[in-house]
C-alpha cells in the first residue's frame, strides 16, 4: 500500500509539473505595457513637428506637422534580441488613412541597420530593411483584408528565426521571407506621415518579445 501509494503521489507530481511546465509558455524576454517602471526608457519630446508622450497606459506620436514626418523609438536598455517573436498594438487615432503609416521596428543594430513592418489605416502593409543607411523595400505596399481600417486597432507579430522572418496582421500571416541582413538588434516601433496630412495621432501599447519555442 505505501509502495502504491507513492508511486501514485510521484505521478500525480509529475503530471501537475508537466502541466505547469505547459502553462508557462515561452519565455518572455521583454513587456512594455507603458505603465511601469520601463515606460520612461522609451523617448518623450515635443518640438515644432511631433509629440511624444505617455498618457493612459500607452505611447502616443501626435503630428502637428503637415509635411512628411518620419519617427522612429527604440528601447535600447532592453536586448538587443536576436531569434524572437515581438508582438504590439498599433493604434491609428486620427489622421488620413492613405497618407499615414505606423508599425514596429526589429532587430535595430542602429537607425542606419534595421527591419521594419509598418501598416497603412487604408488596409495595406509593406516590409522594409535599411542597410548602411540605404532603404530597401523587402515587400511594397500589399491590400490586405487583416487590417482593422481607419481609427483602429491592429496586433502585429514578426517572428524572427535567424534568416527566417514570418509577419502576421491579427494573427493572419501575411507574409514569410528570408533575409539575413541583420543578426540581432533592438526593438522599437515606427510612425510616420505624408505631405497633406492633418490632425495624424497613433498610440502604440503592449509591446512583448517572446523566445520562440
Amino acid at each position: 500500500m505505501k509502495r502504491t501509494a507513492a508511486a501514485l503521489l510521484a505521478l500525480s507530481m509529475l503530471v501537475l509539473s508537466g502541466c505547469i511546465f505547459l502553462f508557462l509558455g515561452p519565455e518572455v524576454l521583454y513587456e512594455e505595457t507603458f505603465s511601469g517602471s520601463t515606460a520612461d526608457q522609451w523617448s518623450l519630446t515635443d518640438d515644432d513637428n511631433i509629440t511624444l508622450s505617455i498618457e493612459d497606459g500607452k505611447y502616443h506620436f501626435r503630428f502637428k506637422s503637415s509635411e512628411t514626418v518620419i519617427q522612429r523609438s527604440r528601447n535600447i536598455e532592453q536586448g538587443p534580441f536576436d531569434n524572437f517573436q515581438i508582438d504590439a498594438d498599433v493604434t491609428h487615432i486620427s489622421g488620413e488613412n492613405h497618407l499615414t503609416a505606423l508599425g514596429v521596428l526589429f532587430r535595430i543594430a542602429d537607425w542606419d541597420n534595421l527591419y521594419g513592418f509598418r501598416i497603412g489605416p487604408g488596409g495595406t502593409y509593406s516590409i522594409w530593411k535599411r542597410i548602411g543607411g540605404t532603404f530597401e523595400l523587402l515587400v511594397d505596399w500589399t491590400a490586405s483584408d487583416a487590417i482593422n481600417q481607419g481609427a483602429a486597432t491592429n496586433h502585429l507579430t514578426v517572428q524572427a528565426d535567424r534568416g527566417a522572418l514570418t509577419f502576421l496582421i491579427n494573427g493572419s500571416q501575411v507574409e514569410q521571407l528570408s533575409d539575413v541582413s541583420i543578426a540581432s538588434g533592438d526593438i522599437g516601433v515606427y510612425a510616420r506621415t505624408y505631405d497633406g496630412v492633418t490632425n495624424a495621432h497613433m498610440a502604440f501599447d503592449n509591446i512583448v518579445v517572446t523566445e520562440l519555442e
